[in-house]
């Protein structure tokens, strides 16, 4: 009989860390299956396989999203790598999401990883004007406070921390208790109307280290709602959306970003997001008519399921 765990992780981390210990005790030397749900976080960079190796078992079967995930003696069962892309009919589209010129850009996020309030707090401090922010959390209970990667953040930018310090005072946060272990497949579609008021859309994606690739409803909102993207995501992410089928937009700006993880991708796309808001609004719907047929195509590739669903790993 087969041991069955679910394991939910982060970037590199291990949520409820002691239970997968004590599972991984209990079942030495039998055959167990590990589920990664529901994202795609590399085991590798989460430290899964490190914990793994110091056991023995007869066999070890691993179930994920990431269409990237190998290893030279487990067994990896891919799931479907569409499983938000195939669910978009769950989206509220009452809104066209024509851009309406108040702002250009739109962050809108759950957790509150490094990045998250990194993106966030460079544009409340010099775009706030520009940008439409969401941050569904806290910052009210000492479990939620626990949650902001400032030490993280402080590694990938001093001056980020010293935005996010300068942000608490002025900005509205959402107030949700965050729970790691309870996330679903939420498509946040309360969020449909705010995108006629932004035009770049600043995604970030639960997996941005390592072998992964996994395209959650943070990517399918702008496809469904015809606006472009840069995506603080895992490496090569936009290249492999391209192996999909999709367009991304490096006809209108510099997506060389997509060539690196983690701290280095971060600090390309604020220099990015800076280069954006230094264009007339002239100049911004000018560069918004011309992506038109990107825009369209992407939405009719992800309505229509005409996408790939099969990916070649980039080496």
């Amino acid at each position: 009989m087969t041991a069955c765990y679910t394991l939910s992780l982060a970037n590199d981390k291990i949520w409820e860390l002691p239970a997968l210990i004590n599972f991984l005790v209990d079942n030495q030397g039998k055959e167990i299956k590990l589920t990664v749900n529901p994202e795609a976080h590399c085991l590798q960079a989460s430290g899964v396989y490190d914990i793994l190796e110091k056991f023995q078992f007869s066999k070890v079967t691993i179930s994920t999203f990431n269409a990237l995930e190998t290893h030279p003696l487990y067994n990896i069962e891919y799931r479907a790598l569409n499983g938000f892309l195939g669910q978009w009919d769950k989206y509220d589209l009452t809104s066209s999401g024509i851009w309406n010129k108040t702002k250009i850009f739109g962050a809108f996020y759950g957790r509150p990883t490094a990045n998250r309030i990194g993106i966030a707090s460079h544009l409340f401090f010099n775009y706030k004007d520009l940008s439409e922010i969401r941050l569904a959390t806290s910052i009210d209970s000492l479990d939620n406070r626990a949650l902001y990667e400032l030490d993280k953040l402080f590694e990938y930018d001093p001056q980020s921390v010293f935005k996010f310090s300068k942000m608490i005072n002025e900005f509205s946060f959402q107030g949700i208790e965050y729970t790691p272990m309870g996330h679903l497949f939420n498509y946040a579609s309360s969020l449909h109307k705010v995108y006629e008021n932004i035009l770049v859309d600043v995604i970030s994606e639960p997996n941005i280290k390592g072998n992964t690739f996994f395209p959650t409803e943070k990517v399918v909102r702008p496809i469904l709602l015809k606006k472009p993207f840069i995506a603080m995501t895992s490496k090569n992410y936009l290249d492999y959306l391209h192996q999909m089928g999709f367009y991304t937009f490096n006809e209108f700006w510099d997506e060389d970003y997509d060539g690196f993880e983690s701290n280095n991708r971060y600090l390309k796309i604020l220099k990015l997001l800076d280069q954006l808001a230094s264009k007339t609004l002239e100049e911004l719907n000018q560069m918004y008519c011309s992506m038109k047929y990107q825009l369209d195509h992407n939405y009719d590739l992800l309505v229509n399921s005409g996408y790939n669903i099969n990916i070649t790993k980039i080496v």
